[in-house]
């Protein structure tokens, strides 16, 4: 790091130096833990289980968001993850390992990661 860096703000100095942010890095890995759970690669005991919409033609199935009025509510795994889930192309939601699965989210992202993040 210069020293000219060592002043900017972190904003700015995380872009400059190519790191992904805070939100980036917890919404990768919430996709990661749901793509494990939906291929048995790991076990979750769930409070209520997760609300899957049935699949349409040519549709896959969605996960639903779980409707709430309380407030804490909203940032629960399964609400922070489902519009993301959701969106992510078939190719990369049916994956085969999970490694595929990292590289395919890792390119989803570079290519639409601005454009996705303002719709949120």
């Amino acid at each position: 790091m210069t020293v000219f860096q060592k002043f900017l703000v972190h904003i700015y100095r995380r872009e400059r130096m190519g790191f992904t942010s805070l939100e980036t890095r917890r919404l990768r890995g919430d996709l990661i833990q749901l793509f494990k759970f939906n291929n048995g690669l790991d076990n979750i005991t769930w409070h209520s289980n997760l609300m899957w919409s049935t699949p349409r033609v040519d549709k896959r199935k969605q996960l639903r968001r779980q409707i709430t009025t309380k407030t804490a509510r909203h940032n629960f795994f399964t609400n922070r993850v489902a519009n993301a889930w959701n969106d992510l192309p078939n190719e990369v939601v049916f994956s085969a390992t999970i490694n595929e699965f990292k590289s395919r989210l890792d390119i989803w992202f570079s290519s639409s990661f601005s454009s996705y993040f303002r719709k949120y």
